[in-house]
């Protein structure tokens, strides 16, 4: 038997998962909602990412999974913008310590995490789901990153597609 998961208000399903009571689902080590359709698990992307654009990200990938998922956009954008603000924005020794440590962290990411990112790109793209311009435009934004450059303009395009996607999420707490 398998279970389905519906957004509120959307008579598609959005994920198809083993039912719990028929199947073993490892809840903590590999909750199904952090493993996409796609095939790619969020830990394998964001686990060598900083910590503000590691939660921003699993937030988008699990927000269709949750009961408001515009809930979890807002979220999502709270630490972007926390991010944003230490890497873009900050100016004492803390800021400096985070560009530091965050272009570190970029240029850390390895071949195999790109390849995982690219891989859900692609999936949301070819099924023209709602978060796939943020994805794109954070793998965009990292591979730039990656070599050192760690730059506003790309950043902007990361934030501006998740206020895209906020602004077409329905808020079911209204």
């Amino acid at each position: 038997t398998t279970g389905r998961l519906v957004q509120r208000g959307s008579p598609t399903p959005l994920r198809t998962i083993r039912s719990p009571m028929t199947e073993e689902v490892n809840w903590v080590e590999h909750p199904p909602h952090y493993l996409g359709d796609s095939g790619v698990e969020c830990i394998n992307v964001i686990r060598t990412l900083p910590l503000g654009l590691a939660t921003t990200m699993k937030y988008v990938w699990r927000y269709r999974d949750k009961w408001n998922p515009a809930e979890d956009l807002k979220k999502a954008m709270f630490y972007l913008a926390d991010y944003e603000q230490y890497l873009f924005k900050s100016k004492d020794i803390d800021g400096d310590m985070h560009r530091l440590t965050t272009i570190g962290a970029h240029m850390l990411m390895g071949t195999k995490t790109r390849s995982q990112l690219r891989t859900h790109v692609v999936w949301l793209e070819s099924r023209e789901l709602p978060e796939a311009k943020f994805f794109s435009k954070t793998y965009d934004y990292l591979q730039d990153a990656r070599i050192g450059r760690v730059r506003y303009p790309e950043f902007k395009a990361v934030r501006e597609a998740l206020e895209e996607l906020i602004a077409n999420t329905p808020d079911e707490s209204e």
